[in-house]
């Protein structure tokens, strides 16, 4: 049994008692204990967040917590867990009356306030909650704190965090601590928080998943399930650990593919090699990979790829860091169908390379402007330089009109010059969420965010704008501000909804994610997280413009300029 002794409480910088393990290797767990650890987690962060021993830095809370887990562990029963827990916030302290107590005093900006989760329903003790109740009533206005504090542009950063990074398999202790401070992070600084699958119940049920985590991959593929959930499309896990890339497979067919009217369509070629032109063309729709269904195929990937929304999974899954075109064999048998005839065929594999990764993530194998025919000027943002500007201006000053083409991540921010040009009159384009520092898990509205109206002379054509589940992050943010120009259209599909500047996030095993830092909306209140940008006119590829070599969305933005 595991006993309870009062340590000397360690500040961070002295209390070196875990930093190479917290000492707890397995957890067992039965009846109520997933509950009770998910309670212990919840408090602890609640604690992190609120109690000036630990804003304050006066505590080190990683070591806090493995020494209260392994009691809470051998509790024979909830009671005695709270019992624990209790007497752990005794040890604490609670905190005197503060002498400059933090309120929510701007109702009228805030967007959604703190949420505590299970901490004060009625199965919690009432001695227990009337404590907790007066650590959060008697939270004190602090620029100086601990682990979180914020940044530029509104986003939280979260110091003082230790990866923990000597192995990539941390003890069992360990890895409940990534999922406790992985699951407080989102619930106190993500403001969008709400598009959370099942969040009240999201700790309790990964509890099992962290603790049983049999090896490296276990647990990383564990935190992927975790950063599913929340659908936040920088959600991504950043190890590029050999564990994760072997499950994945070091090999990747050599064309690309993305799925079209429902069904994963080869689009091109990573590299021509090995005939593999000859074998497969765009336009082929892949059925089956060694031996599995394309259904099944998703629903076995579904939970561990991280996105906001569904279109933008499956576009990561087919990606070069996804699972669906990679493989541990040097080859792949695909069944696949063409001009709606089925064939079997074997396609050769090469191994996954950075370049793949980065022309995949990056769409950077296009020119950055051209005219196109009938006289419209084209902007491929991911191809553009930092002095290209002056020649644009130039060049497109007599277009018919103007297409940017977000379907890719920009290289330059067109925010203030190409806005400047191209929006005469000073407008509203978004307004977005960030974090009150002083009351975790407030997030407020802040003023309208407005481009345009500089002095100078400006582009007065039409202007589209075309995006698909390939317009992320900065890009959405982008096009959001290029649409309000007057008259300016987006063209395309959903986008990934994943809009916003991003915080970093550092869990035991060195592991790296992020998440999306403020909420952006409309100047109307609607969101873009999740739900994309608003599209003006939907417009698909299909699966025979695809074999055909036609841009569809491209050519109808062209054609509604021409008229």
């Amino acid at each position: 049994m595991f006993l309870f002794t009062s340590v000397a409480i360690g500040r961070p910088a002295g209390d070196t008692t875990f930093r190479s393990g917290s000492g707890i290797k397995e957890v067992w767990l039965h009846d109520t204990k997933a509950t009770e650890l998910a309670h212990l987690g919840m408090l602890w962060g609640f604690l992190k967040y609120h109690h000036p021993d630990a804003t304050s830095g006066a505590v080190d809370m990683d070591a806090e917590l493995f020494r209260v887990m392994p009691q809470v562990i051998a509790a024979a029963n909830m009671d005695s867990s709270y019992a624990i827990m209790e007497r752990w916030v005794d040890r604490m302290g609670v905190p005197a009356a503060c002498r400059k107590c933090v309120t929510n005093t701007n109702e009228a900006k805030t967007f959604t306030g703190p949420d505590y989760a299970s901490l004060f329903i009625t199965t919690v003790p009432q001695s227990l909650r009337s404590k907790l109740d007066s650590i959060k009533k008697n939270r004190e206005s602090s620029k100086n704190r601990q682990y979180v504090k914020m940044a530029t542009e509104g986003n939280p950063e979260f110091l003082n965090e230790r990866p923990y990074d000597a192995t990539p398999y941390p003890d069992a202790g360990m890895r409940l601590l990534a999922l406790y401070r992985y699951w407080n992070i989102v619930q106190y600084y993500a403001p969008n928080r709400h598009a959370t699958r099942n969040r009240g119940r999201m700790l309790a049920d990964m509890v099992q998943e962290f603790a049983n985590a049999g090896d490296t991959l276990a647990y990383q593929l564990a935190c992927l399930r975790l950063f599913t959930r929340i659908n936040d499309g920088h959600g991504r896990l950043d190890a590029r650990s050999k564990a994760l890339e072997t499950h994945k497979g070091i090999y990747i067919t050599p064309f690309k593919a993305r799925f079209v009217e429902d069904q994963l369509v080869v689009t091109g070629y990573y590299k021509d090699t090995l005939n593999i032109t000859g074998i497969i063309k765009p336009g082929d729709v892949i059925e089956m990979i060694d031996g599995m269904g394309m259904i099944d195929l998703i629903r076995k990937y579904l939970d561990i790829v991280p996105a906001s929304n569904h279109q933008a999974k499956l576009a990561a899954m087919a990606g070069a860091d996804g699972f669906l075109l990679r493989g541990a064999g040097a080859s792949a048998k695909l069944s696949i169908s063409r001009n709606g005839e089925r064939r079997d065929i074997t396609v050769p594999r090469i191994r996954v390379a950075e370049w793949m990764r980065k022309a995949d993530a990056w769409h950077t194998n296009e020119q950055g402007y051209r005219m196109l025919a009938g006289n419209i000027g084209y902007i491929y943002p991911a191809g553009l330089a930092g002095s290209d500007l002056k020649n644009i201006q130039a060049s497109f000053e007599n277009a018919k009109g103007i297409i940017v083409d977000m379907r890719c991540y920009p290289a330059v921010s067109m925010m203030a010059g190409y806005t400047a040009w191209l929006k005469p009159e000073a407008s509203a384009f978004a307004k977005q969420t960030t974090m009150n520092i002083d009351i975790p898990g407030l997030f407020e509205f802040g003023d309208p965010i407005l481009t345009g109206g500089e002095k100078g002379k400006h582009y007065t054509g039409k202007l589209m704008i075309l995006v698909d589940e390939t317009t992320h992050s900065s890009a959405e943010y982008q096009s959001l501000a290029l649409r309000s120009m007057n008259g300016a259209q987006v063209i395309g599909s959903r986008t990934a909804g994943a809009n916003g500047a991003t915080a970093e996030i550092v869990l035991p095993g060195g592991i790296r994610t992020w998440l999306s830092g403020v909420g952006i909306f409309y100047p109307d209140g609607t969101a873009t997280q999740v739900e994309g940008l608003r599209i003006d006119k939907e417009v698909r590829p299909t699966i025979k413009g695809i074999a055909a070599g036609k841009d569809e969305v491209l050519d109808e933005a062209v054609r509604m300029l021409s008229e």
